[in-house]
């Protein structure tokens, strides 16, 4: 195909113009061109708009990638401080999918000027942020950034400041027993606005009302609550419905820590009376006594100490339970745990939320005897029936009976039998590596039939009859059924009970369903000197079992237990402490805890009385109790003032007067500066403070530091979580506990950080995703990407082909004809191709 030299002219000059257009355009090239450099500095603060953050780092990750090759990304995440999440990467092999949050960093604070300085040398500057700068020297950051880098922009992200806000709480930190809480609020509006006014304390809504508040002053609302129970509680006001969990501070919800002080109240739980509760009585108490089947959450409110007397985890609730460790961590209850036979390793502690409140940790006793245990579980086709809401009875028996397995010792041998009409073993009496796994693997029958009980009795003394050589100790009989038996009249269950006394059969009898239907099985367990349980719930039923498995486990020991001192005791007894301390006859074995102490312990260094801070609570434990495995201190001469003292300082007594604590909050720190006054009144000589600080979600620490002069210290806190913060400290002997309630609000407030942080970026070139990454020119990023990379290469290629099409217009080229000089003259003409 030719073309006439017109036409290849015309479609040349074409061209160069396209690609003098493109080179004016200045479009990325798709591959190639020289690495860009940039440094990317983005809010992660609480006062942008939730998301705000993350959604800023997805659409800054799409346009990073189409940076050339070998170009590198500086991400520098700041909020209360800066903190670089990526070093150079290489946005080509890959970003992170979310954004990085490697380091931990308070939201409560925006410090501009530590971002600022913390970018590279050399590397334009992305900033993403709303601008409110929380740290003073941003203007003076911001122009040194400015002399070391070729560019800075900054994408402005919209903040999440309300129009209304809570200005200010004020209000006691403390106030005595009885008395109402008196709160005075001032809010504010930049405009005028509605709202909804809440209270809370605690959990539950103390206060809700309509609010107006105008925009040219500030509205003050005092008011007045009922007096709260004792203990240090969580006040909190809000507007609006934010959602209740939201521990974050904000403009439109602000909360404060209240102490009431002066509660004489002893809650005492248990199934015994070991003289206890006159005890208390006479020493000024008031006392209230529950079992622990009739104990509520209700009525831990109004306790300053809890007395557990040897009970078994068994007979708490999990909801019960959560509520007792929320009292004595949060609202400062005291708790004393007597031991006893259902109690500590016996009473299910291990690993329990029971057991992370006391100062000793439950380990298996010493010298156990072997023990041979045979569990009969009813068949009966009632055992089908549903305990709870998909849970039947017989699958949760059956649980109970793995779960009680798995306490056992490795010399124990288990057997399993199944009853209803006749009686069957399913498993044989043996030693078995893994219990729980080979009683799940046993044989199982369907439910069916009625319940008859002579069967089992008799299938339990054929087994038990098999003597072994390992088949020394004890021999129980664990019997789950859920009603009446079809075939034993009231004499027969007293003759069976008699037959397994007489044959030195242990009876457990654990009854599932209504109290009328397993009378039958508390008179058998009475006639055979067993012990009873009833459970109705499914949750209960492998801790019963395993609790009753394992009580009076321990070895029978030949004699008496000395007690001896061991560090002293916490609070100051009338006179001298006592240096000879009662034996007891046995105890429950633990180690004491990390951090605990223990004022009476065993010659083999056993504590017999152990104690150690919870939160705001205080908690004591007593391995031996004062009930049947500690006669001598009963009747002990001493113990009316030792108990006294111990009730009194468990339930918050003993905080010295001498100590004063002022407390100073920065965006991610808590600064306590403390004083504390010697016996004298003059300034204490202790040279160390020792301290622990327990955060919100659990986190804790410890530490010990000098005075920073007679009598003072400077305790610098990290705080990095808004919420609850519990310090507990001591120096000799003065101790303090305080409870803080960690919310800067910077980030809502107007400052002369905030403004001036404001103007001085107010100046800066603005950037927007629909912009070139970065804009070129505009905003002065020489050289950064590939857009601008585009251009010369345009411009040169549009440059060739000019030069080419007039080359060949001055050497007079024609496609398909010999060249021929310019002197020769023009080429004759051909007709044969004019035609």
């Amino acid at each position: 195909m030719r073309f006439s030299p017109d036409a290849v002219h015309r479609w040349g000059m074409r061209a160069v113009a396209a690609l003098l257009l493109l080179a004016l355009w200045s479009p990325p090239l798709p591959r190639g061109g020289e690495p860009a450099v940039l440094t990317l500095l983005l809010d992660d603060s609480a006062s942008l708009r939730q998301g705000d953050a993350e959604a800023s780092w997805q659409s800054l990750r799409r346009r990073l990638r189409g940076l050339p090759e070998n170009s590198r990304v500086t991400l520098i995440r700041f909020a209360a401080r800066p903190a670089v999440e990526l070093r150079e990467a290489a946005p080509r092999l890959g970003l992170p999918d979310i954004l990085p949050r490697q380091t931990q960093l308070s939201p409560l604070g925006t410090d501009l000027a530590g971002a600022l300085a913390q970018a590279p040398q050399g590397a334009p500057v992305l900033l993403v942020s709303d601008g409110r700068g929380t740290t003073a020297g941003t203007a003076r950051a911001l122009a040194e950034l400015q002399a070391r880098v070729p560019a800075v922009a900054w994408w402005r992200r919209p903040a999440a400041v309300p129009n209304i806000r809570i200005a200010t709480m004020d209000g006691p930190a403390r106030v005595p027993m009885g008395s109402p809480v008196r709160l005075r609020l001032v809010l504010t509006a930049e405009r005028p606005a509605q709202t909804r006014l809440s209270l809370d304390i605690d959990d539950s809504q103390a206060l809700h009302r309509p609010v107006s508040v105008p925009a040219d002053a500030p509205t003050v609302i005092e008011l007045e609550l009922p007096p709260p129970a004792p203990g240090v509680h969580r006040v909190r006001a809000r507007l609006g419905d934010p959602p209740a969990a939201d521990t974050t501070p904000g403009a439109l919800h602000l909360t404060k820590l209240l102490r009431v002080e002066g509660a004489q109240s002893v809650l005492l739980v248990g199934t015994e009376d070991h003289g206890l509760a006159s005890a208390l009585r006479a020493g000024g108490w008031s006392v209230e006594q529950r079992t622990p089947e009739r104990l509520l959450t209700a009525d831990l409110a109004g306790a300053a100490v809890t007395l557990l007397d040897d009970v078994p985890v068994a007979a708490l609730s999990p909801p019960l339970l959560e509520r007792l460790a929320n009292a004595v961590n949060g609202r400062g209850m005291g708790l004393v745990v007597l031991g006893g036979p259902r109690s500590f390793g016996a009473g299910g502690y291990r690993g329990s939320r029971l057991e992370a409140l006391l100062p000793v940790v439950s380990v298996p006793p010493k010298r156990v005897p072997a023990a041979s245990v045979l569990f009969a579980l009813d068949s009966s086709g009632s055992m089908g029936q549903p305990l709870t809401e998909g849970v039947t009875r017989i699958d949760a028996a059956r649980a109970a009976i793995m779960a009680a397995a798995a306490a056992l010792a490795p010399q124990d041998r288990i057997a399993l039998a199944v009853f209803g009409t006749e009686a069957e073993l399913t498993l044989p009496l043996a030693s078995y590596a893994e219990p729980s796994a080979t009683l799940a693997s046993a044989k199982r029958r369907t439910p069916a039939g009625g319940t008859h009980l002579a069967p089992a009795i008799d299938l339990a003394m054929t087994a038990f009859a098999e003597r072994h050589e390992d088949a020394k100790g004890r021999r129980l009989l664990v019997l789950i059924s859920d009603g009446q038996f079809a075939d034993t009249p009231s004499a027969d269950l007293t003759a069976e009970g008699r037959r397994l006394r007489e044959a030195g059969v242990e009876l457990i009898a654990i009854g599932i369903g209504e109290p009328s239907r397993t009378a039958p099985l508390r008179a058998l367990a009475t006639a055979a000197n067993g012990r009873f349980a009833r459970v109705d719930e499914a949750a209960q039923l492998p801790s019963f079992v395993a609790t009753e498995v394992q009580r009076d486990r321990p070895a029978k020991r030949p004699g008496l237990v000395s007690a001896q001192p061991g560090t002293e005791l916490p609070f100051r007894l009338p006179g001298n402490e006592p240096q000879d301390w009662p034996p007891v006859a046995d105890y429950r074995r633990t180690r004491l805890r990390d951090g605990a102490a223990a004022p009476v312990i065993t010659a083999e260094g056993d504590p017999l009385l152990a104690w150690q801070s919870a939160g705001q609570g205080r908690v004591v434990a007593l391995t031996a109790g004062l009930g049947e495995l500690a006669p001598a201190w009963r009747a002990w001469s001493y113990l009316p003032a030792v108990l006294g003292g111990l009730i009194s300082w468990t339930a918050g007594a003993g905080q010295d007067p001498g100590v004063e604590v002022r407390a100073r909050h920065d965006a991610d720190r808590i600064r306590l500066h403390v004083d504390m006054l010697g016996r004298n009144g003059s300034w204490a000589r202790t040279a160390r403070l020792e301290w622990q600080l327990h955060g919100p979600q659990g986190g804790r620490h410890s530490g010990s530091l000098p005075a920073s002069a007679p009598g003072r210290f400077v305790l610098d806190l990290s705080a990095p979580r808004p919420g609850r913060y519990d310090v507990i400290a001591h120096a000799g002997p003065a101790r303090l506990k305080r409870a803080l309630w960690h919310a800067p609000r910077a980030e809502w407030l107007r400052s002369a950080a905030t403004q001036d942080a404001l103007a001085a970026l107010a100046d800066l070139p603005r950037w927007t995703p629909v912009d070139d990454f970065p804009s070129g020119g505009r905003l002065g990023f020489t050289g950064a990407t590939a857009g601008t990379r585009s251009r010369p290469w345009l411009a040169g290629a549009a440059l060739l082909l000019f030069i080419g099409i007039l080359a060949r217009e001055r050497l007079g080229r024609v496609p398909g004809e010999a060249w021929r000089p310019p002197w020769a003259g023009p080429r004759p003409k051909d007709p044969a191709r004019e035609l």
